[in-house]
C-alpha cells in the first residue's frame, strides 16, 4: 500500500546449475530466482516502486553438511 520498500528473497548460487544428490535443492533455488525476476517485472509493469532482489550466497561453511552426512571435499576453501 505504501508503494515503497524492498523484497529480498533468499536463493543460492546453486540456483544456476544442477548437481547430483542436490537436484531438489538446486531446482528450488532456480524457482526462487525465476519467481523473483518475474515478480520484479510484474511490479514494474504496475508502476510500483517496490524493489525486488534475490540474494544468492555461495557456499557457507556450517554444520549443515555434517548433519546431512555430506563431505566437504568439493567445497571451495
Amino acid at each position: 500500500r505504501r508503494n515503497d520498500g524492498a523484497i529480498i528473497n533468499v536463493a543460492s548460487v546453486a540456483g544456476f546449475w544442477q548437481s547430483p544428490h542436490n537436484v531438489s535443492y538446486c531446482a528450488t533455488k532456480t524457482w526462487m530466482n525465476s519467481f523473483t525476476e518475474g515478480l520484479s517485472y510484474e511490479l514494474r509493469a504496475r508502476g510500483s516502486k517496490v524493489r525486488v532482489q534475490a540474494l544468492c550466497p555461495g557456499y557457507t561453511y556450517t554444520e549443515f553438511h555434517d548433519v546431512m552426512g555430506v563431505g566437504r571435499g568439493g567445497a571451495p576453501q
